[in-house]
């Protein structure tokens, strides 16, 4: 049913798609003008247009059709500041609204994109008690997790075919490095206040948080020790587009450099939509 249902707000969402670069709060680049297709035919013959002029009167503009494809995005990477990657930022806002005309879902609901006000100790807590979505950026690369509950989530990284089921203690250090690396908290108040998370009264949440700051600029997700990642298969049966195609029960896997940030949208619409759970 829950994929039914995946593949029903899919085309109901194509059927409605005009031109979503119309909307005035997500400015983004489309493809190349091409003529409209009459009838059968998907190219205008080369006889009917004189002078930029087709068979109908009509000019070449005036009958032409905007083609937009989620991977205009991918440009825009080439113009970002170099600190865009390193402050965390991510685009997952813009792939929402570009698409929140077609889905029935609220994209941004529950979900972390952009920094918080928050120290990292409450974040945490705020993020597994919530069971939120999250959108990571690292080293311009976008990976993502789902809070399943709160001792388990469901990592996901576009260079690999599969989930990674993570839980208990290898929750705590995963989501916290993750938060860290991508700046989501107050890593002011761990640089000016030790005390708090060193000291006497800090409990081991804090301290764990502290550490991992301290080597943040020399840790990665594969290089986190006693984190486990167990394989987590779907329960799908067919393709559905963000999973694999010739392997349903799996994800989809970036197969470009600069897809990996709406790869990571379609996870967010496969947790909205499809609800996992253990």
């Amino acid at each position: 049913a829950r994929a039914r249902s995946v593949e029903a707000s899919a085309r109901a969402g194509a059927a409605r798609v005009s031109n979503p670069c119309e909307q005035p709060d997500v400015p983004m680049p489309c493809a190349p003008w091409r003529p409209r297709a009459s009838g059968d035919d998907m190219d205008v013959d080369e006889a009917a247009v004189v002078d930029g002029t087709l068979a109908s009167g009509r000019s070449a503009e005036e009958d032409g059709l905007l083609d937009c494809y989620p991977y205009t995005f991918s440009p825009l990477m080439l113009f970002a500041e170099a600190s865009y990657f390193d402050k965390g930022y991510s685009n997952y806002n813009s792939v929402a609204a570009f698409f929140a005309g077609v889905l029935e879902v609220n994209m941004l609901e529950n979900v972390l994109y952009e920094r918080k006000n928050m120290l990292y100790e409450d974040l945490l807590h705020h993020v597994a008690s919530q069971r939120m979505f999250v959108s990571c950026c690292i080293d311009a690369h976008f990976t993502a997790f789902q809070v399943l509950d709160e001792r388990n989530l469901l990592y996901y990284d576009p260079l690999s075919a599969g989930l990674s089921l993570v839980s208990g203690e290898s929750f705590n250090k995963l989501a916290g490095f993750l938060l860290l690396k991508c700046c989501y908290g107050d890593s002011q108040h761990m640089q000016e206040n030790k005390a708090h998370y060193m000291g006497p009264d800090a409990n081991p949440t804090r301290r764990m948080l502290y550490n991992l700051w301290r080597q943040i600029n020399n840790l990665e997700v594969g290089s986190l020790h006693n984190v486990r990642f167990t394989p987590a298969p779907l329960d799908l049966e067919r393709y559905l587009l963000v999973n694999g195609r010739r392997s349903p029960r799996s994800m989809s896997t970036q197969l470009t450099g600069n897809t990996c940030y709406f790869q990571t949208y379609l996870y967010a619409l496969l947790c909205k939509v499809g609800q996992p759970a253990l």
